[in-house]
């Protein structure tokens, strides 16, 4: 017989409970056979060795086409992947041009206990209606934050202009999907400063235990220590990083 898999904690784990496979992480081992679970949706369970198998970190990243030329190259997905596979972390990249296709892929991480993280890159809009401008036409985060139903536990990274700013928009999305957390922009970035900002949150989501909150509070203080700019005209050093809950 093959000798059952054992694991440490904060190992990332999927945990058969009522028919379905929810995603987690072991807070305690009780003993060899035996482990308390924290689900991405916070729930505290105490589990057996039988209900357990070996979860991911997958982080989805659904990306708009960013500039209307078809021979433009200029997408974050390639850097966001290799960056994230030097920590050993799978990143699973789709383009989105349509609601139908952004509808389509969040039923995919929606079904998943190995996706708890969803990276959206896209151009954003706050200008009259807070928008997320798809290739093809534009989502009314408002009007048509029920998209996101059924998010639960995850955390939801928007790498888009303005949208951070409008926080009805943004209490509206983790009403709707019941997500561990929002995390966006508040004002206009460019392309190096989402780099750099991404890669510091990423680092700190993977190197450390702390929470959303203070992950984006410490990548704050960080790029107004180095004193980066948001973009190359902007005359402030603030940082335009935020998180919702705050």
């Amino acid at each position: 017989m093959a000798r059952q898999e054992s694991f440490e904690r904060g190992a990332r784990v999927v945990v058969r409970l009522d028919g379905r496979r929810v995603g987690g992480r072991v807070s305690r081992v009780l003993s060899p056979r035996r482990y308390r679970i924290v689900t991405d949706q916070n729930r505290r369970l105490e589990v057996t060795r039988r209900q357990v198998t070996r979860g991911r970190d997958d982080v989805l990243i659904l990306e708009t086409r960013l500039d209307p030329a078809l021979d433009s190259r200029r997408q974050s997905g390639k850097f966001l992947r290799e960056f994230l596979d030097s920590y050993g972390v799978r990143a699973l990249y789709e383009r989105v041009h349509t609601k139908k296709d952004l509808e389509h892929f969040l039923g995919r991480a929606k079904r998943s206990p190995n996706i708890p993280y969803v990276h959206f890159v896209a151009h954003g809009s706050v200008k009259g209606r807070s928008r997320l401008r798809l290739t093809i036409e534009d989502l009314d985060l408002r009007r048509e934050a029920g998209i996101f139903k059924g998010l639960d536990g995850k955390l939801l990274i928007f790498s888009a202009c303005d949208i951070g700013a409008d926080r009805a928009a943004m209490r509206r999305i983790l009403e709707f999907s019941r997500a561990r957390a929002i995390i966006g922009y508040e004002k206009e970035i460019d392309d190096p400063y989402s780099y750099l900002a991404e890669s510091l949150l990423y680092g700190l989501i993977f190197d450390s235990k702390l929470s959303p909150q203070e992950i984006v509070k410490r990548v704050r203080g960080a790029l107004r220590q180095v004193r980066i700019r948001r973009t190359i005209s902007a005359r402030e050093l603030h940082c335009p990083l935020v998180s919702y809950p705050p």
